[in-house]
């Protein structure tokens, strides 16, 4: 059984080493063309310093030759723009040709080295078994082309994690010993130091050379700093995949379902906010198509009655609507899912108001109804204004013609609202 689980990790050893060896050329070939584009960046931004220095330094034949190009650009204007369009859609397929074989690089690097850690995990469990079963040290013998996997991992990782601060000394070092070997060759050529030969020259001369060798030493170390964080970036993610591979094939999940929203692939999660949009327009559609007759529903109630919280949520009800409908009016066709999400609080709070408004109208209901019966239709009405007014809110409720209308009941307020007129 322990031979059996040996010849297993040492086979998917075997198969894990070449997918570490194509990760990291994938990896340092992408890096390399990434870093290709800076420098071609900073030979440009060094040529310019240069350029400048020049211009300044024989100011009046630079403004000889600037005029000569102006003369040119206007008698040859049309064959230098098409020059210059030649030259940037040149530039621009260069640019588009990298950035596939960059993305080309990191795709087989994200393919190769998940395969790697895969496996790397899946030889680390059952070297952990083994060890806890015999000797770590006869595990890591027989187990070894394991161990030779291992050992390369954490070399890597070491490297890396400690790229910034080795490439900051190659910096500081290539400072100074560009120097070193400028002086050393002045030496040799001139027999002086270098401090003794920069005094034949002018201090426009030396300040020109020693903001050119700035230019350049700042150009590597800016390139060579960036390429030591990204380095070190990458010998975490070495190191989580190793060390907590549960972990970092969570992180590659979460990576994945990122880039699969942003190409606009459903997720459970959209599929939710889709399910809730859905529900929420379906009842703000029900509350538009059912406002006419709900209007209707109130009115008597608001107007024979004195609840101003009755009347006061009836308008915030009837505002909260109009605001809906206006704005999600301005769209034309389907409104956008972010969009509406941002009215269904508002939808939840017109529902809430109309169950508040029904409660209220119920309320009111039943107090007329124990009015009704213990003083008839008209009971407190002891002016004829009042009669008035409380008759017309009863003929809107209790009319036949109404929907919710009674004949019987009409007929009955009709014969109290006579008697008692006459009364008054």
């Amino acid at each position: 059984m322990k031979l059996f689980k040996i010849i297993k990790i040492n086979l998917l050893a075997l198969l894990a080493f070449p997918l570490l060896l194509l990760a990291f050329a994938a990896q340092m070939a992408a890096k390399a063309m990434k870093k290709a584009i800076a420098v071609i960046g900073a030979v440009l931004v060094v040529f310019m310093i240069g350029l400048l220095f020049e211009l300044v330094r024989n100011f009046g034949q630079a403004m000889e030759i600037i005029m000569i190009l102006i003369v040119c650009l206007v008698l040859g204007g049309i064959l230098f723009a098409i020059i210059l369009f030649l030259l940037s859609a040149a530039s621009a397929v260069i640019m588009a040709a990298v950035g596939v074989a960059i993305g080309l690089m990191e795709g087989i690097y994200s393919v190769s080295y998940s395969g790697y850690s895969s496996l790397f995990y899946k030889c680390r469990s059952g070297y952990e078994e083994l060890c806890e079963e015999g000797s770590p040290f006869l595990c890591g013998l027989f187990c070894f082309v394991f161990t030779l996997i291992r050992i390369v991992n954490r070399v890597i990782i070491f490297l890396m994690t400690h790229a910034l601060k080795i490439l900051a000394v190659l910096c500081a070092a290539l400072a100074v010993g560009g120097v070193y070997q400028i002086n050393r060759r002045i030496v040799d050529i001139f027999g002086i130091g270098l401090p003794a030969y920069l005094k034949l020259f002018s201090a426009f001369d030396i300040v020109y050379g020693v903001v050119l060798y700035a230019a350049v030493m700042g150009a590597i170390a800016v390139i060579l700093i960036s390429l030591g964080r990204e380095w070190n970036e990458w010998a975490r993610e070495m190191l989580l995949s190793t060390s907590h591979y549960e972990e970092y094939a969570k992180s590659v999940q979460d990576q994945w379902q990122e880039v699969r929203m942003d190409y606009g692939e459903e997720t459970e999660e959209e599929d939710n906010r889709r399910e809730r949009c859905m529900a929420a327009a379906k009842l703000l559609d029900q509350h538009i198509q059912t406002f006419d007759a709900f209007v209707e529903e109130v009115s008597p109630v608001a107007d024979e009655g004195g609840d101003y919280m009755l009347r006061s949520e009836m308008g915030e009800y009837a505002g909260i609507l109009q605001e809906i409908s206006e704005k999600l009016g301005e769209y034309d066709g389907e409104v956008p899912l972010e969009v509406f999400e941002k009215y269904i609080r508002k939808i939840k709070e017109a529902d809430d108001l109309k169950n508040s408004i029904r409660r209220r109208i119920e309320k009111a209901q039943a107090s007329q109804a124990e009015s009704r019966s213990s003083g008839g239709f008209f009971a407190g009405c002891d002016t004829e204004a009042k009669l008035e007014k409380r008759y017309k809110a009863l003929c809107r409720t209790y009319h036949p013609d109404n929907e919710s209308g009674d004949e019987e009941t009409f007929k009955a307020v009709q014969a109290e609202y006579e008697s008692r007129k006459k009364a008054i």
